[in-house]
């Protein structure tokens, strides 16, 4: 079909052959005998193309709108695999997510966020205070206004580092990064980051600060 003018006038059969047992057909039926209003997606071989469907009872008949989302359907399914590979990235990285909303002050954590410090997904709530309850609290003053500088005054490659309660009651340092969303107007209105447990490398480096240590007090 090539052109609107090519379908008027057509048996609809004709142009979209059915049998008893198509999908399409028996929402068709169901709209008919119930008087119902029934919405559908389906996908259409013989055009390669998807569509959503509105059919509902009229008159003794059914009336059928046709709307093409073919394009919307390749669109979504681009993006769902795209998400599935960022998630499977960050996973292997252990990289945590979060966007908070400065106006409601609801934060949402990605499952990764939470199993860095023990939790399921499910047992934490978007919630500011989630976080702020979890920051060891001789960080919790640094780590705030470190948050409200940057709000107030943006500026590039922001860093926080902090220790961060885990389930198990013991602490991890975190280092957070992030970036800001404004409004029209240049406000902030949401500040979106990662969370990058980094508790290996900090005893790494005290270790060394101690070996530093002691050697340069043997040598003197």
């Amino acid at each position: 079909i090539e052109n609107v003018d090519q379908l008027v006038g057509k048996d609809a059969a004709t142009v979209f052959p059915l049998v008893p047992d198509h999908p399409l057909y028996n929402t068709a039926r169901q709209a008919l005998l119930n008087h119902e209003m029934v919405d559908i997606e389906g996908y259409f071989d013989p055009w390669d193309r998807w569509y959503q469907l509105r059919i509902f009872s009229y008159d003794g008949g059914i009336k059928v709108f046709f709307n093409e989302i073919s394009e919307r359907k390749r669109v979504a399914t681009t993006l769902k695999e795209k998400t599935e590979q960022l998630t499977l990235a960050l996973r292997a990285a252990n990289v945590g997510l979060w966007d908070w909303d400065l106006l409601s002050n609801e934060v949402y954590f990605s499952p990764e966020w939470k199993k860095q410090i023990g939790y399921e997904d499910h047992e934490i709530s978007n919630a500011f205070q989630e976080w702020e309850s979890r920051v060891h609290p001789d960080d919790l003053a640094t780590a705030m206004k470190t948050a409200e500088d940057f709000i107030a005054n943006p500026y590039p490659d922001y860093h926080n580092e902090f220790r961060f309660r885990h389930k198990d009651g013991s602490y991890r340092w975190i280092l957070a990064q992030a970036d800001l969303l404004f409004d029209d107007e240049g406000k902030p209105i949401r500040m979106m980051g990662s969370h990058i447990d980094i508790t290996n490398q900090k005893e790494m480096q005290s270790v060394l600060d101690e070996t530093e240590r002691r050697f340069s007090t043997i040598f003197h």
